[in-house]
């Protein structure tokens, strides 16, 4: 959508040393199977990745100096992290802050991206250990209400179907932002499970539209 501003939000956490979060990226090794897989669904952007990790100074900043998205595009990389001692409500009060912050960058965004290191939660509270982790539903109505089209990253989990789980989702979406219809759900199926559900705003809705078919 040229003119308009993206924000890509991070849910930005802490490295972890104790697990493999990070290290899957088997997928950017120079392969017959991954230039197929992989490299065919975008040669530019998987030859850009490469070269991020080419030197492993890998940081998430470099994606912001890649070049890889477009150079108007707003990043929020304001890290989210809670230490073992902190009480509940200097979590929620950080989170506040935090939130808070993202919203007001978002103010100069049309679309945001919202990408959580995991998924959007269900059942867990945001002040609870990994609750940096997730993007929340209440997170997601703040940035509809000040008109933005979202795009927002979710891991799909083993206790259904994907397209259960899909369906499960658009409607929870659907019903706690009041929405008209169901989010659109774009699904990758190369590697691990993921999907994209897309709320366009009412500016952005007929081109999203006419992209979308």
């Amino acid at each position: 959508m040229q003119g308009d501003f993206a924000l890509h939000h991070w849910y930005l956490y802490p490295n972890e040393s104790h697990n493999s979060d990070g290290k899957h990226i088997t997928y950017l090794q120079r392969s017959t199977c991954n230039e197929r897989r992989f490299r065919a669904c975008d040669p530019i952007l998987y030859d850009a990745l490469v070269a991020l990790i080419g030197d492993d100074e890998r940081h998430i900043c470099r994606v912001r100096s890649s070049g890889i998205l477009p150079p108007d595009t707003i990043y929020y990389e304001d890290n989210l992290s809670y230490q073992p001692r902190d009480r509940r409500d200097a979590r929620q009060k950080l989170r506040e802050r935090w939130l808070w912050q993202a919203l007001h960058v978002a103010c100069d965004g049309d679309i945001v991206f919202v990408d959580p290191d995991n998924e959007i939660a269900n059942s867990m509270a945001p002040q609870s250990k990994n609750g940096p982790k997730y993007v929340f539903l209440d997170d997601i109505r703040q940035f509809t209400e000040l008109g933005k089209s979202l795009v927002i990253y979710h891991h799909l989990g083993r206790w259904s179907s994907a397209d259960e789980q899909i369906k499960f989702w658009a409607e929870r979406l659907r019903d706690h932002l009041g929405l008209d219809n169901p989010p659109w759900a774009l699904r990758f199926r190369r590697g691990s499970a993921r999907v994209y559900f897309v709320i366009p705003s009412e500016r952005h809705r007929e081109l999203l539209c006419c992209r979308r078919t």
